[in-house]
This record gives C-alpha cells, structure tokens and sequence, in this order.
C-alpha cells in the first residue's frame, strides 16, 4: 500500500466555512436542509413538502396483516395529499389499531407466558429475560 501521509490539521476553531458539513453561526439544522435542496425563499418555519408517491408493502403472509398494511399506507398517502387534522387523526387511528392487532398476535403466539403472566416476575425467576426484554423493546417501538 502507498504511504498516505500524515491528516491535514483540523480547522481552526470557529472556521465553519471550510467544513462543509458544519453550520455557520445562527444556520439550523433546516436551514442548512432547505439551502441543500434549493428551498430557502426566505420564508422561516416553512419546510420543503416532498412528494409522495404511492406506498407499496410487501407482503407477510398474512392475508389479513397484509389488508392492514395497506390500510395504513392509504392512510399515509391521504395524510401526505391532504396534511389535514382529519386525515392526521385518520392515520394515527388506523396505525394505532394495526399496533394492537400485531401486539396481540405476538402475545398469543411469541409471548405466551409472559402475556398470560405465566411466572409471578414474568418468567424471570429473578433474573434478566430475553423473550420479556424483546416484548418490551418491541411494543416500546410502536409507541
């Protein structure tokens, strides 16, 4: 391999204008997007709005998590046409209620005893849990 050399020296502090991926003084973080993207009209509080096209998922195997899938990307694409309280409240409805559907399949089939409260400390017996931590993390995600 070829010898590469020593790295250049870090910037002096303070001199942002040769990084560039640093902000300058005042610049936020959607500033600095809006200026990537061509967007800043001088307008502040007004981010860019990206089109959306149409949602495809794929399938699970699962003809009815399959139909709710699709329910939430249509309800992701009216929220994305509309930006409206209703279709906002539309969305988080439907994903909402998909949550539950797929919670309450993993406690039926994954979860069992830890769902059904099986041992007094969760199946614990007094130490760590891997299937009582994967259900926390999990259900902490949707949330």
């Amino acid at each position: 391999l070829p010898a590469m050399g020593p790295p250049p020296p870090p910037a002096a502090s303070g001199d942002n204008d040769q990084h560039p991926h640093k902000r300058k003084a005042g610049e936020s973080a959607v500033d600095e997007q809006q200026q990537q993207q061509g967007c800043s009209d001088g307008q502040e509080g007004e981010a860019a709005v990206a089109e959306v096209g149409p949602v495809r998922v794929a399938s699970v195997l699962n003809a009815e998590l399959d139909r709710q899938h699709d329910e939430c990307a249509a309800a992701l694409e009216e929220l994305a046409t509309q930006r409206s309280t209703g279709a906002l409240d539309a969305a988080l409805s439907t994903i909402r209620r998909h949550f539950e559907y797929e919670e309450e399949l993993l406690d039926r089939h994954l979860y069992p005893d830890l769902a059904s409260g099986g041992a007094a400390d969760g199946g614990m017996c007094g130490g760590f849990n891997a299937d009582a931590n994967m259900r926390t993390s999990h259900f902490a995600d949707h949330s």
